[in-house]
């Protein structure tokens, strides 16, 4: 039986909603497997591409309350607070670790529509080929999106040469211009327009970018994203 969050259980989420805007969003398109809260944090369990485990901790003395609910069959985590972190580093073997600082778009104004081109799951196989991140992801999990969230494009001459989509959580992601297609502001028109379209259907547009990605960063703060976090994924060996 699919789990569901329940509206008391969204606003207890709400009350910190910048940092559990990934929760919430996660939970709307994907099935839940398990559903735990001590007090106001909350250990949620969900299959997209694999099976993730989020933890987000409200307060510390509510620690102790969620080490005890983790399992042994949680692989794939997403984290948004230290301590978890530090928790799971002192107690796990880690294969990998995927660590972004998260922006969080504050402007409510609505910007212009501009001109771009509405990916397909056509478009999924040139995607994952040209994916910097496509050890994460895979083709079908970029069909899905396509499919459930935002994804638009810029094509030139038939061809596609840069796109932006939405995660499983909400964030936007995937942007990627093509080499000889860069520095003609592809980015920031793609960016523009996923921040409307998400605005005009009353959702929060937020991005995950790499700590050492000082062009995506600029690009973000362009376009009116605020530093809010970081936020890990973590594989357990």
């Amino acid at each position: 039986m699919r789990i569901h969050l329940n509206k008391d259980q969204i606003q207890k989420l709400k009350k910190n909603y910048y940092k559990n805007i990934n929760i919430i969003n996660f939970s709307k398109t994907y099935p839940l497997s398990r559903l735990d809260f001590v007090n106001d944090s909350i250990i949620l369990t969900g299959t997209s591409d694999n099976s993730w485990t989020y933890i987000s901790l409200d307060n510390k003395n509510d620690m102790d309350g969620l080490i005890e609910k983790l399992r042994e069959e949680d692989k794939y985590i997403a984290i948004f607070d230290k301590s978890v972190l530090d928790y799971y580093e002192s107690n796990y073997e880690i294969e990998w670790k995927l660590s972004c600082k998260k922006y969080v778009y504050e402007n409510d104004e609505i910007l212009k529509p501009e001109n771009v081109y509405e990916l397909t799951e056509d478009d999924a196989h040139y995607i994952q080929e040209n994916n910097s991140y496509n050890d994460f992801t895979d083709i079908e999990y970029i069909k899905f999106r396509i499919q459930n969230g935002i994804g638009v494009g810029i094509k030139i001459h038939d061809k596609l040469v840069a796109w932006v989509l939405t995660h499983d959580d909400g964030a936007i992601g995937f942007m990627h211009v093509l080499e000889n297609y860069r520095n003609k502001g592809y980015a920031l028109k793609l960016t523009n327009e996923i921040i409307r379209r998400l605005l005009c259907i009353d959702d929060l547009p937020f991005v995950h970018i790499e700590k050492n990605n000082e062009k995506s960063i600029k690009l973000a703060e362009k376009s009116g994203f605020k530093y809010f976090s970081d936020i890990h994924w973590i594989k357990i060996r």
